[in-house]
């Protein structure tokens, strides 16, 4: 089974910008952080020796060092240059060296910490700290055969437990990277409370949110607030595959599969009972010295609710993600979907949503430490119909914080705000305005990671709450849910 043990920037991003399962009156089901698909400094376990490291002089060396390190230097370039110069004076002082080659690799500059992490070992080559700093370095160069090399020599000085297992996970990674072939998987169960289970109390509607797909799903007329129990299981496929690569491992072309078959029950609101599969598929283009990744796929969810059909959605998508700076990445999203509604026997009118949409997202993740990671990103979207009361254009802004509390425990802050504008009053409803909705929601996660069983635990609140100009589609629900996932 796949290692769990990820690096913890990496749980940190995939904690904060979450992958959403459908979810009912819009409340958060989280799968866990997928498994890293390749071997680089965003997913590498955190392996290294906590303790700090002592003076790295032997005892014969010529020039000891002339004051043992007390904290952590500034990571500015004039650090960078007084460091660079006393290196220069002090060719043996490894204290000295070592804070040289943490700015530089804190700085981008990647050429200069590799030489002084040699450098170092070349004065005294039992340092199992700078043999493991310099694999994670190597790591990130895609120099894979020299790490695993690194790695070997750290292991054989005999580190404590947790470090040599972790080291034996990478050590898998590596040998995995050579295979072109990918699968991983995450099957889940979970449990939600609603205070609400429906989305507004009056007009008889939730909220389904799959894939990023939102629509208004119409009940019937009589369905009143009401609290309620919902059961989660769900099932998750990937398959990579590595149809390009270059010799030196930075620019990659992969084909991209998915695929995920979701089911939730209500104990009491049996119309409120959904199941969605979907798949996803498409290219991938990676360039890693770069920070740059490229991708494009086609996918297609099938949705039904009370154990009949209710919307098929065809979707092209697109992705592009760039490192602006070592701890700073812009991501963009596009998307354009065919929606097509499902009539049943009793409702005739489902199909007028029928209809094409096109989203736009921008965001930002900055891992401000290794232990705090903040995720911003707005969101445009446009659904179209075949009747202009359920056209609507849609502007959201969402705002998330990671704090990596130990590498086993993750605890996660999300705000999230949207403004929809419908194009014409709905005549049954309100003759003369046309809806407008404010959405605002706020969640708080905390996450375990159990790495020995390939588990994760999670325990999640959600309030949201929706403020509308037509007093039939103002709404609130306090959620609080949890899941336990395994993953392979």
């Amino acid at each position: 089974m796949g290692n769990m043990s990820n690096h913890r920037i990496a749980l940190a991003l995939s904690l904060a910008g979450a992958v959403m399962l459908p979810c009912m009156a819009g409340a958060q089901q989280y799968l866990p952080p997928a498994k890293p698909k390749s071997v680089t400094t965003d997913n590498i376990p955190d392996v290294r020796d906590p303790a700090p490291m002592p003076t790295a002089v032997p005892e014969s060396s010529s020039e000891q060092p002339e004051a043992s390190r007390t904290a952590d230097p500034e990571v500015d370039d004039a650090s960078l240059s007084r460091l660079r110069n006393e290196s220069r004076l002090h060719p043996r002082n490894l204290d000295v060296w070592y804070d040289y080659a943490r700015v530089s690799l804190a700085l981008g500059r990647q050429d200069e910490a590799e030489a002084a992490y040699r450098h170092m070992l070349s004065v005294n080559n039992d340092l199992p700290r700078v043999k493991l700093d310099l694999a994670m370095l190597q790591l990130q160069r895609h120099q894979y055969e020299e790490a695993k090399s690194m790695l070997e020599q750290v292991k054989a000085s005999n580190p404590p437990p947790a470090v040599a297992a972790n080291i034996d996970g990478m050590i898998r990674r590596i040998d995995d990277e050579k295979s072109p072939h990918k699968i991983s998987g995450a099957l889940i169960a979970g449990l939600n409370f609603d205070t609400n289970a429906n989305a507004s109390p009056a007009g008889g509607q939730i909220q389904l949110n799959a894939g990023g797909t939102n629509v208004n799903i119409p009940l019937d007329g009589s369905t009143s607030a009401q609290h309620d129990v919902q059961t989660v299981t769900a099932a998750n496929l990937n398959y990579d595959y590595r149809a390009w690569s270059s010799d030196d491992g930075s620019s990659k072309l992969l084909w991209k599969n998915s695929g995920i078959a979701y089911m939730a029950e209500q104990r009491d609101v049996d119309a409120l009972d959904l199941r969605l599969y979907g798949f996803n598929s498409g290219l991938e283009w990676q360039k890693l010295n770069l920070g740059l990744i490229l991708g494009a796929d086609v996918g297609y969810n099938y949705i039904t609710l009370a154990d009949h059909p209710y919307m098929r959605v065809a979707s092209l998508n697109g992705h592009a993600k760039y490192m602006l700076t070592p701890t700073l990445q812009a991501t963009a999203d596009a998307t354009v979907e065919n929606r097509n509604f499902q009539n049943t026997e009793t409702t005739t009118i489902y199909d007028l949503r029928d209809g094409n949409a096109q989203q736009m997202k921008f965001g930002i993740n900055w891992a401000g430490s290794e232990n705090d990671i903040v995720t911003a990103d707005v969101t445009l979207r446009n659904e179209g119909a075949r009747v202009d009361y359920y056209e609507n254009t849609q502007i959201g802004y969402s705002l998330g914080y990671t704090r990596i509390i130990t590498p086993e425990w993750s605890g996660n802050l999300a705000f999230g705000y949207r403004e929809y504008n419908y194009e014409a009053p709905e005549l049954t409803i309100d003759p003369i305005k046309s809806r407008q909705d404010v959405e605002k929601t706020f969640g708080a996660t905390l996450a375990r990671q159990f790495p020995d069983w390939n588990l994760l635990w999670t325990l999640s609140y959600q309030y949201r709450m929706v403020d509308s100009n037509i007093i039939n589609y103002e709404y609130q629900n306090h959620r609080i849910g949890s899941t336990v996932a395994y993953m392979f």
